[in-house]
């Protein structure tokens, strides 16, 4: 579903008074823009994190983000807040997301944060958004700061 659909049809349920449910963005699947040089990357809400990595490791970049289903859309890992074993090591989603754009439950759609690092400008209420499991709103987009390739990656265990 379009972003623009999508809008149009949270005004009408918004109007109304009807319950909404969980909606879909598959169709909003892309990387919107990737800036290697600045180790950012902007993308639709409904990419999956595998083709986010598959893309960034091209440049030598990734997203420190393992969720146990590698398949999950940029949009149920931040709806979920999902991680795995990195979080210990790198953070977080919150830790790497740098800008949002959310959709209303009245269909406007706001903006949190901003395409570049060092962004001080405005509330930090994207943050709300991790975890909250589409209760505030719909993730359409998100910016996440990079980090580059590890050289190599050890599993230690006691024996």
């Amino acid at each position: 579903m379009a972003i623009d659909q999508l809008q149009e049809r949270l005004r009408q349920y918004d109007a109304n008074r009807a319950e909404i449910g969980l909606l879909a963005l598959e169709d909003h699947a892309e990387i919107i823009s990737f800036v290697p040089e600045d180790m950012t990357v902007k993308v639709a809400a409904g990419i999956s994190l595998a083709e986010v990595q598959s893309k960034l490791a091209e440049a030598g970049q990734w997203l420190p983000l393992d969720p146990a289903d590698h398949s999950a859309t940029i949009k149920q890992i931040i709806d979920g807040n999902l991680y795995g074993p990195c979080r210990y090591g790198y953070g977080a989603i919150r830790e790497h997301l740098i800008g949002m754009e959310m959709i209303l439950a009245d269909g406007r759609l706001v903006q949190s944060g901003g395409n570049v690092v060092k962004n001080v400008a405005g509330y930090d209420l994207m943050k709300l958004f991790v975890g909250a499991h589409q209760s505030l709103g719909i993730v359409a987009s998100a910016t996440f700061k990079l980090q580059p390739v590890p050289e190599r990656t050890v599993i230690l265990r006691r024996k």
